[in-house]
């Protein structure tokens, strides 16, 4: 018993546990076109570098900046108007490269003259490290936000795909009803032909008894047409066998049909169960982002 209940814990905590990605901005020396620059770097998690470039990009717009410069492995912000960390205009640098399990921003600020430093500009350092970490986790648990997105969506058309699944199977099982009630009605219908057969088959034979060796051309047309209504009886019965046998194999079918759908339920579940788990660990993944 304390062997099970250990393992539901340990299965309740993996579930649970979701590690805290705790952003932080360093700096370090980076050669840019303007020549070597104390850079700020910070990590950008959960997301591809399109989508980090495309958000710095209109970072820098969203500061009145413009995107200039040649040099495609580096972005130029020209006359960034940052309020938090001047009321001038500044220049960014920036370098974007894709890490084995993160995107790293390298990006140098020009004030104007001098270029930020923790040691000239301790206080403005500060604000900016502050202005980096923010889009950092920002961008970070827009990632996580997108991956949730399309886990939602494949949800939801998984859920779908069950609803419909347990749609067709309640129209199998009618179907089964159907074909047993249509059997039962033929089988009674057969039981009455045998009876109408009897009957026909009687009237022949007396109708036979009553002729002579010779039979005259009204005789002869009577029998004939007896003898038609009697076939005609017989093929109306060998037509609702073969219905009767057609129903059961559709019985049969439908059976196997819900077998199948029935394994294509527990999977869809099985599905749903794995993508409601998945959202649940972005959701505590995007809150774990600081």
């Amino acid at each position: 018993m304390k062997r099970v209940l250990l393992s539901a814990l340990i299965v309740l905590a993996s579930l649970s546990f979701v590690k805290a990605q705790n952003i932080t901005v360093d700096t370090t020396k980076v050669v840019f076109s303007v020549g070597s620059k104390e850079a700020f770097i910070v990590k950008v998690y959960e997301t591809n570098i399109k989508e980090v470039t495309k958000q710095w990009n209109r970072f820098i717009k969203d500061h009145k900046g413009k995107i200039a410069g040649k040099d495609k492995s580096e972005i130029f912000g020209d006359n960034v108007n940052i309020k938090e960390l001047s009321n001038n205009t500044c220049d960014l640098y920036t370098k974007i490269a894709e890490k084995d399990k993160y995107i790293e921003i390298q990006t140098a600020v020009d004030l104007g003259g001098a270029f930020l430093t923790q040691k000239s500009h301790p206080e403005k350092y500060v604000v900016f490290q502050g202005i980096l970490k923010k889009f950092a986790v920002n961008a970070s648990k827009a990632g996580v936000l997108a991956q949730k997105k399309e886990q939602e969506k494949l949800l939801s058309k998984k859920e779908k795909e069950l609803k419909k699944l347990v749609s067709e199977k309640k129209k199998l099982e009618k179907g089964i009803e159907e074909y047993k009630q249509d059997i039962k009605a033929k089988e009674q219908a057969i039981e009455g032909n045998k009876k109408e057969q009897e009957l026909k088959e009687r009237e022949v034979d007396d109708y036979k008894s009553t002729l002579g060796a010779e039979m005259s051309k009204d005789q002869k047309k009577t029998l004939s047409i007896k003898e038609k209504e009697l076939k005609k009886i017989k093929s109306s019965k060998k037509k609702i066998e073969k219905e009767i046998a057609s129903d059961k194999k559709k019985i049969e079918k439908n059976k196997n049909a819900i077998k199948d759908n029935e394994k294509a339920q527990k999977d869809a579940e099985k599905e749903i169960k794995t993508f409601k788990e998945e959202i649940d660990k972005l959701i505590r993944k995007e809150k774990g982002i600081k």
